[in-house]
């Protein structure tokens, strides 16, 4: 069982820009970090409650640059953010309400 997968922590500073009343668009850069573990397996089940744990796998760690874009669509209550992130590839999805 050699399954890897990366925890990655993102951090961005940008600019939003209101195009009409209810839709903005925005757009920044930041630092992306990934820590890097690998799935194990212990067939005595000491390590985990069913024999699978998690072990570091600083060879797969890494970090840099992130850029990301997205829109926010706001109505009378509610709000959703739909964006993309460049240093995971990765689309998307918040939702917010007005108070």
């Amino acid at each position: 069982m050699r399954e890897r997968r990366n925890d990655i922590a993102l951090i961005n500073v940008g600019a939003t820009f209101a195009t009409t009343d209810n839709l903005s668009l925005y757009a920044g850069v930041g630092y992306a970090s990934a820590d890097g573990y690998a799935k194990k397996y212990d067939s005595s089940h000491i390590l985990g409650s069913d024999g699978i744990y998690y072990t570091p796998d600083t060879a797969r760690d890494e970090s840099g640059v992130n850029f990301n874009g997205g829109l926010i669509i706001t109505g009378q209550k509610y709000g959703v953010n739909l964006g993309y992130n460049s240093y995971n590839s990765a689309i998307y999805v918040g939702l917010g309400a007005k108070f």
